[in-house]
């Protein structure tokens, strides 16, 4: 069977090798772009090992992708940026001196990037360890460990709306903070 644009996705969730070759041929250079554009110029050497990753979690979790509500290569950018921001957030562990802006936290605004573009990965955590314990607890969770809003929810018995409008807030107050530590007008 001959592999192409229209049947390569349905195969490879069938486990055709020759489905993931036509992906590595097709879409490496699209992968390759998504995450040197998170991990950096470089890095081009943790990219190639990234880019690996993807093809590797693409193979195993194919048949998550619904191409009723999207198509392959959204999906596959998606897939494909998020295991970037994981690589970088495991980079970072490794190295002490990372700043909290270079997490590059997909989910958030500019206006969140904004907040913590440029800080040092100490005042920031001064602003987190004053803030009260569910508060602080999920600011960690979620910017340091990476987890999900449904994981914090689940640990500290909060729905998942209510995580969700504690990380808002806390955002906000850590905008605050950093101003008046810096001595601008809020």
């Amino acid at each position: 069977m001959k592999i192409n644009e229209e049947n390569f996705v349905k195969e490879l969730k069938n486990k055709n090798s020759k489905a993931l070759d036509y992906l590595v041929d097709k879409y490496s250079n699209l992968i390759f772009k998504v995450v040197i554009s998170v991990l950096g110029n470089d890095k081009r050497e943790e990219s190639m090992e990234c880019v690996n990753d993807v093809l590797l979690k693409v193979w195993e979790k194919i048949h998550y992708h619904d191409e009723s509500k999207s198509k392959f290569s959204s999906w596959l950018i998606a897939v494909s940026k998020y295991n970037a921001i994981d690589y970088k957030r495991k980079l970072c562990k490794m190295d002490n001196q990372c700043h909290i802006d270079d997490l590059m936290l997909a989910d958030e605004r500019v206006l969140e990037e904004q907040i913590l573009h440029s800080e040092s990965k100490e005042e920031i955590l001064k602003v987190i360890n004053g803030l009260d314990s569910p508060d602080k607890d999920i600011f960690i969770r979620k910017y340091f460990m990476g987890e999900s809003l449904n994981e914090i929810g689940e640990k500290l018995n909060l729905s998942r709306s209510a995580v969700n409008n504690r990380l808002f807030r806390g955002r906000k107050l850590l905008k605050e903070n950093l101003a008046l530590m810096k001595g601008e007008v809020v």
